[in-house]
């Protein structure tokens, strides 16, 4: 049994929360076994971790191997919540992740928002690197301190697992240079992010499809030593076209642009040295991860509901080639 109770509401202190370094975090272990600690952020809102709330974190577990529970035609990650380190976090920083399985040597994590749309800013969910992990959450409060999930730590084992539980052809990202090259699929890209396909909606899949299609064409226009792709030109084309100069002119919709222009300037220099090298070892070299981050990460890129991008922007994104909205009723 564990040696502590977790209470059935909390009275919140009037502090503001901020971020906790990795030394706060082991003054706190010392002190106890668990402790209900502040939220700030909303990476978690998915599984009722909320912003500005509290969670009871205790050190003394771990998450186990993550099992998945039938949703329709989908295999869905039934949801571990912990306090873990990511390398490359500010400070170093400590965050509430949500667990997904071992990959390799790694324990990998991610983020888990409740909607993939927050009005018009888009959020897809990212998988990392935990560095440490300090405790699973085992127990969640709203800002007024009232419980609205618990879990038995009985639940949970006393140290990791280390059977990997998480396959794929590429490595997770930790810093410097990306493992991924030019040509590459969707599913290679999304497994990138710590995701796999099935884990996104149609809408998603179908917008990276296109995306990936982009970045092949440039190496392949690379490999064949045609002109460089010029992807941000083409675009503002077509939203002229479309009568839509003004729209194209929001910075989101640029920086968005931006980002796919720089990953075909990099598939490109990678066709190029691939023609240019005619024997041994590819020269390919890897996409840099802030290049992907562009896409998986750029905020209010296409303004539309959560499975549903409105057609006059798809117009514009698929270069013209205006598609029936999948939702009826979508304008």
């Amino acid at each position: 049994m564990s040696s502590y109770i977790i209470p059935a509401s909390i009275t919140p202190r009037p502090i503001k929360p901020k971020l906790i370094m990795v030394e706060t975090v082991e003054a706190i272990m010392d002190a106890g076994p668990c402790a209900i600690l502040p939220v700030a952020g909303d990476c978690l809102e998915g599984v009722d971790v909320v912003d500005g709330g509290w969670v009871a974190v205790d050190f003394t577990r771990r998450p186990a191997p993550p099992r998945y529970r039938e949703q329709g035609r989908r295999r869905k990650l039934r949801s571990l919540p912990l306090l873990c380190h990511v390398p490359r976090a500010p400070g170093p920083m400590v965050m509430y992740k949500e667990y997904q399985g071992v990959w390799g040597p790694w324990q990998m994590v991610g983020t888990r928002y409740k909607s993939m749309w927050e009005g018009g800013k888009l959020r897809l969910n990212c998988g990392m690197v935990a560095k440490r992990i300090f405790g699973v959450i085992v127990a969640s409060y709203d800002q007024d301190g009232r419980l609205l999930w618990q879990r038995n730590p009985e639940e949970f084992p006393k140290e990791l697992g280390a059977a990997p539980t998480i396959h794929g052809d590429v490595g997770p990202y930790q810093g410097g240079e990306s493992m991924i090259t030019f040509p590459t699929t969707v599913e290679t890209f999304v497994a990138y992010n710590g995701k796999t396909v099935a884990d996104l909606d149609a809408t998603t899949i179908e917008l990276l499809d296109y995306c990936v299609s982009i970045f092949n064409g440039a190496f392949y226009a690379g490999a064949k030593g045609e002109a460089p792709v010029n992807i941000i030109k083409d675009a503002a084309e077509d939203y002229a076209q479309a009568g839509m100069q003004q729209d194209f002119e929001n910075p989101k919709i640029k920086c968005f642009y931006a980002s796919l222009q720089r990953m075909c300037d990099e598939a490109w220099k990678q066709g190029a040295a691939k023609a240019e090298k005619k024997w041994g070892a590819s020269m390919n070299r890897p996409l840099n991860k802030e290049q992907v981050k562009g896409l998986f990460e750029q905020e209010a890129v296409l303004m539309g509901t959560e499975n549903c991008v409105p057609d006059f922007r798809r117009g514009a994104v698929w270069r013209g080639r205006r598609r029936a909205c999948p939702q009826d009723g979508c304008q």
